[in-house]
């Protein structure tokens, strides 16, 4: 046995090796040899320390022997010889090279041909999974191969091997790797942890990273539709999204949106950050039963009333999300970095897909129709509630209501990720704390802002026929007092500004970036407010010949004679139908003259301000 006296000197140099990913059983391991050693440089002989701590005198001796050996780092294995079976000694017998596959015949293929090994050492690309594969493995396969014929020619093993011993080096890299995580020094392993998320690279605090994607819910729902004859047909809506947008250091929700249909569009992403910049206030609750949690709330505003914005926000490159009119809108207004990772890689925004999985647990599934999607063929998609949901069909508003209360709650609930703070007391003690934070007193204009597009259109007419000014826009002609009887407009483009959420009016900016004319719809689309997405539908269905604008009053309500008349047939009616619903926001803006109903005449609005005033 060693009779070399271990010194503090000597075990202050060793490296410290990660063991909170080993096994309990192994971490308790782990402990009782590192303590062993560190009572024998305080004097204790072996079996002394080795009694004291629980270890076995030979084992305790192996592990000293293993720690003063020079790893292939160049250093000592030092506490990484704690880790039981992870330095293992070469075989003393003479190598032979393995004839056909068996266990243990990669290992022998690496000891006998010579630079394999460092071959191996040296790769540092990603390996293949089950469901992502890698070109970096696959070229580096073929150069092991060619270094194998290069050596020993190409008659025996991996060369006459089924797969040419893919398999098995794809297994041994895998373990190489495992044995690195868990015996190199904690530095030494981050740095050479492939870097795939910016918080690892960056240290965020309170409201610097925001996450933002949107998540299919698992609910079954169904929905009354109304006919043409008024009665009620009950419907399964397809499709039900979730969008939501959050702090990922606090978990604060700062806006949620729910979308019906087949896919949401990039209106409904801008109309999520649009809410996030507004104050948010209380819903008008359906069910008097039902309470918000006492110091509850969406969004920043509810400490000391002031919004917060985010400098970087994260997403998917979903085509919502990158669509030009989403990211143009996003930068101006929604200011900062907007940083757009792969799609369908929920890990780059790992705290965002825990929260849908814990709206899910928590919340959706226990709707009726709540089930729990299937995994694979031995775990089919099963119901979470006794409910039937053809019992239960929902009300949109009282949806919205419930989904509004679950938001608020979960910014006042404490949560164990927080050390049992909930996510307002994080951003609150933030902001007493003097942290900086971003702030804007345009927040409203902003949030407003986001709602707006901008195009270029070409003012068309004809003065020999008489026909004013207008604009060609979507399907739809506008015109205004403005250009009356301008002709010299026409054949001229101008730079249109439209509100996303409200096509009846168009207004025209000159080159000086003023107001030059304000433009209204003609009918049949002046009469009820709509949407971009609505007016595009419409358009399109129209245009398809499934129903006629020609000549109505109002395009909306033929569309929504239209869904009526096929609300028996038709599987999409419950999202044609919640088309028609204005979008239900958090912080509800005061309703002005503009939202309501308006007569519109076909040749535009009337206007008496070049009139003579008959007091004067």
């Amino acid at each position: 046995m060693s009779v070399i006296p271990l010194t503090l000197e000597e075990v202050q140099a060793w490296p410290e090796p990660i063991v909170t990913t080993l096994p309990l059983a192994k971490q308790s391991q782990y402990e009782r040899r590192r303590d062993a050693l560190l009572a024998m440089t305080g004097g204790l002989s072996l079996k002394a320390a080795a009694n004291k701590h629980g270890v076995r005198e030979g084992t305790l001796n192996n592990t000293l022997e293993k720690a003063r050996t020079l790893a292939p780092d160049g250093v000592p294995w030092g506490w990484r010889a704690c880790i039981a079976h992870r330095i293992r000694g070469e075989s003393p017998g003479p190598t032979r090279l393995p004839e056909k596959a068996a266990p243990s015949a990669f290992k022998q293929l690496v000891r006998h041909v010579e630079g394999l090994q460092e071959l191996l050492d040296g790769f540092k690309g990603r390996l293949p999974t089950r469901i992502r594969a890698s070109s970096q493995f696959e070229r580096f396969f073929e150069k092991v191969l060619a270094h194998v014929r290069k050596r020993v020619g190409n008659t025996n093993y991996p060369l006459n091997a089924p797969d040419k011993g893919r398999r098995a080096l794809l297994e041994y890299l895998k373990r190489a790797r495992k044995r690195i995580v868990e015996t190199e020094p904690e530095g030494e392993a981050n740095e050479a942890a492939e870097s795939k998320q910016l918080q690892q690279v960056f240290e965020f605090d309170a409201m610097e990273r925001l996450e933002f994607d949107a998540h299919k819910m698992d609910a079954d729902l169904y929905m009354e539709v109304e006919n043409t004859k008024g009665r009620s047909v009950l419907r399964k809506i397809p499709y039900v999204w979730l969008l939501l947008v959050i702090d990922s250091v606090s978990r604060l929700i700062l806006g949620w949106s729910l979308v019906l249909g087949r896919a949401y569009t990039q209106i409904d992403v801008l109309h999520v950050f649009s809410v996030s910049l507004l104050p948010w206030e209380p819903r008008d609750l359906l069910v008097p039963q039902m309470k918000y949690v006492v110091g509850s709330g969406v969004g920043t505003s509810c400490i000391g009333g002031q919004v917060l914005r985010g400098i970087v926000t994260a997403a998917d490159n979903a085509m919502a999300h990158h669509a030009k009119l989403t990211t143009t809108n996003l930068l101006r207004y929604q200011r900062g970095v907007i940083h757009l990772g792969w799609p369908r890689v929920p890990e780059t925004r790992g705290v965002l897909e825990a929260m849908f999985r814990q709206m899910a647990n928590g919340a959706i599934r226990m709707l009726p129709g709540g089930f729990e999607p299937a995994r694979d063929h031995q775990t089919p998609k099963h119901a979470t509630t006794p409910y039937n949901p053809k019992d239960y069909p929902i009300n949109l508003e009282a949806v919205h209501d419930l989904l509004d209360v679950i938001m608020a709650g979960h910014n006042a609930t404490s949560l164990d990720s927080l050390h049992d703070h909930s996510a307002l007391d994080v951003v609150r003690r933030h902001v007493q704390a003097g942290r900086w934070s971003f702030e804007s007193s345009r927040n409203a204009e902003d949030a407003e802002r986001l709602m707006w597009d901008l195009r270029w259109v070409t003012i068309k007419g004809n003065a020999k026929d008489g026909r004013q000014p207008y604009v060609n826009f979507m399907r739809a002609r506008y015109r205004g007092f403005g250009m009356r009887d301008r002709w010299d407009l026409v054949g001229k483009k101008y730079l249109a500004s439209y509100n996303l959420n409200d096509l009846r009016y168009l207004n025209l900016i000159n080159e000086n970036g003023e107001l030059f004319a304000k433009l209204t719809a003609l009918p049949p689309w002046s009469r009820t407010r709509h949407d971009f997405d609505l007016r595009k539908l419409i358009s399109r269905w129209s245009k398809h010949g499934l129903f006629s604008i020609a000549g109505a009053d109002d395009a909306v309500d033929a569309y929504r004679a239209y869904v009526k008349s096929h609300a028996s047939t038709s599987p999409l009616a419950p999202t044609q139908m919640a088309h028609l619903h204005p979008r239900s926001d958090n912080a509800q803006p005061v309703k002005d003259a503009s939202t309501e109903h308006a007569f519109v005449p076909r040749g535009g609005s009337v206007n008496f301000d070049y009139a003579k005033d008959p007091t004067k």
